[in-house]
């Protein structure tokens, strides 16, 4: 594990009762390690995890890394659920039930406020666009 980390979240991403760390490196490599800082799986891709939370109802925590103008949802094995694409580079990521209807929406600064709500995962049901 060489390089400086980008970004770090912390779940329980196996239900087993602990938490587990997510952690991009700018060597180009995200990570997730169990709680004693042991490698579970990683996978060459580049970005800074942001969040971790369940996206579409399913009871499965999913991952969300920001890299430059693309926001991609990885599964707690970092295989690529979703992934789209602004119009610059992303700044702050949270992840919350903004309309209360039980699923939670990525909200991100860019050139714009978007906010995706995908259900499933593999689709898009809405995206708001909010100008400055």
């Amino acid at each position: 594990m060489n390089g400086i980390w980008e970004g770090i979240a912390f779940a329980d991403l196996n239900n087993d009762g602990r938490d587990e760390v997510v952690a991009g490196s700018n060597s180009g490599t995200v990570y997730v390690l169990d709680s004693t800082v042991k490698v579970i799986t990683s996978k060459p891709t580049s970005g800074s995890v942001c969040a971790i939370n369940d996206l579409d109802g399913d009871g499965q925590k999913e991952i969300v890394i920001a890299d430059g103008a693309t926001v991609r949802v990885v599964n707690r094995n970092l295989a690529q659920l979703w992934s789209r694409t602004v119009g610059t580079n992303i700044g702050p990521v949270v992840v919350s039930d903004l309309d209360r209807n039980g699923r939670n929406e990525i909200i991100l600064g860019a050139d714009k406020l978007y906010v995706f709500e995908a259900q499933p995962l593999t689709a898009v049901r809405r995206a708001w666009l909010l100008y400055p």
